[in-house]
């Protein structure tokens, strides 16, 4: 499962910080670009289980607005789910947010995500998944390269209709599980769907724990393994809080 979370502080210039992700969940990457106000980007991830809590809870240290979408993917890894990734801060006014640069060592599928603290729509690379925003204020968006990307440099970037010298993007490559048994496809199995509902003004997103049990009636082999998108989110945003610090649980 992969989250990605674009926090804007209510106050100028104050880093939310890094997020406290909760137990068993792991920070990917994260930026801040500071400005008037800033942004940090966060991209968090965990390989899931059938003993998961029906809820976790990710804070932060300031009262913010936020955006946040989900992803969740199968075949990847369970022991080291990331090849590599990196997050990188928009170095200039412009309508193009570079991601950066990452090395990987064997195929894998390939994330971009990038939020800014303005309106406009993005243009992501390769094959959108998911996007959020919150009016003009906060916004964030997910892309895959839907099939295996040769080890090697990858470069990515996003683009926004709305320029601004505030933003965040960021890249990660999918380390793939070890293949399946000679003559035995993999059946990717679609998510029965991310179900939400905004609680206190927090975010909550649900994954129905059957989502195993549901196949799409296609199926996908490949002798090197293989990754496959569950399912991606439903939109949920949540506007600032009153109070110390924000809250987003996932459901």
């Amino acid at each position: 499962n992969l989250v990605a979370i674009n926090v804007k502080p209510e106050t100028n210039m104050v880093d939310p910080g890094a997020l406290q992700a909760p137990d068993g969940w792991t920070v990917i990457a994260t930026a801040y670009d500071a400005g008037s106000p800033g942004v940090r980007l966060t991209l968090i991830g965990k390989h899931h289980s059938a003993s998961d809590p029906a809820a976790v809870t990710v804070t932060w240290s300031v009262t913010s607005s936020y955006a946040a979408v989900s992803l969740a993917y199968s075949g990847v890894d369970a022991t080291a789910p990331i090849q590599q990734a990196t997050a990188t801060a928009q170095p200039a006014s412009s309508v193009t947010f570079p991601a950066g640069t990452i090395t990987t060592s064997s195929p894998g599928w390939v994330i971009t995500a990038a939020g800014h603290r303005s309106g406009g729509t993005w243009t992501m690379p390769d094959t959108p998944r998911a996007a959020a925003a919150v009016s003009s204020s906060v916004n964030v968006a997910l892309s895959d390269t839907a099939a295996p990307v040769p080890a090697g440099a990858v470069t990515k970037s996003a683009t926004s209709t709305a320029g601004t010298s505030v933003g965040v993007a960021a890249v990660l490559a999918l380390q793939a599980g070890a293949p399946p048994p000679p003559g035995e496809a993999v059946e990717p199995r679609v998510a029965a769907g991310f179900t939400q509902q905004v609680l206190d003004s927090n975010f909550t997103s649900g994954l129905d724990p059957a989502w195993r049990m549901e196949p799409d009636g296609s199926t996908y082999g490949s002798s090197g393994g293989s990754v496959v998108v569950w399912s991606h989110a439903n939109i949920q945003t949540g506007p600032a809080m009153t109070g110390d610090g924000q809250t987003l649980q996932l459901r």
